[in-house]
């Protein structure tokens, strides 16, 4: 069975930041939206609901576009995306307003070690996402959040492969 490296699962999410920027009306978004979610200028609470909705559909877009049912996305994910699309000035505050929207389901590894369906595990706190976006941020080699990132993902590969 093959792991998920940070970098694999880094170059994906690259690969999904070009396509969106490409096509920003096929997730429902405007460039301009694309512009703030992803701007080094810092927001305030007047850009909460523009910003909780342009990552959310940042979030959902691939799903909606094929005409899918939306389903609670592990943290693990959100951490991606908010990681990939925001600039590191906004990232605490992106936590924050994704998390406390209830935009964001348990951890991938609660869920898998626990057995339960999202809905049945507490969502991730701000401060938890937060932690997830440092440890997709912190990518040399050798560092503590790749290990975490990479053995996180080679147990759940494992639980599913038993499944």
């Amino acid at each position: 069975m093959q792991q998920l490296s940070l970098s694999v699962a880094l170059g994906v999410m690259a690969s999904i930041s070009s396509a969106v920027s490409a096509d920003f009306d096929a997730i429902g978004i405007t460039p301009e939206d694309y512009k703030l979610v992803t701007a080094e200028t810092p927001w305030g609470r007047g850009n909460r609901k523009k910003v909780t909705t342009t990552l959310e559909a940042l979030m959902y877009g691939t799903i909606d576009q094929i005409g899918l049912a939306r389903f609670t996305i592990p943290s693990e994910y959100v951490a991606a995306v908010v990681a990939t699309f925001v600039a590191p000035i906004n990232r605490q505050v992106a936590c924050a307003f994704i998390a406390e929207a209830g935009k964001t389901g348990a951890r991938a590894m609660d869920l898998a070690a626990q057995g339960l369906q999202a809905q049945t595990v507490d969502s991730t706190t701000p401060s938890q996402l937060f932690a997830l976006v440092c440890q997709l941020t912190d990518t040399g080699a050798d560092s503590e959040g790749r290990k975490a990132f990479e053995s996180r993902m080679a147990a759940r590969l494992r639980k599913a492969a038993v499944a």
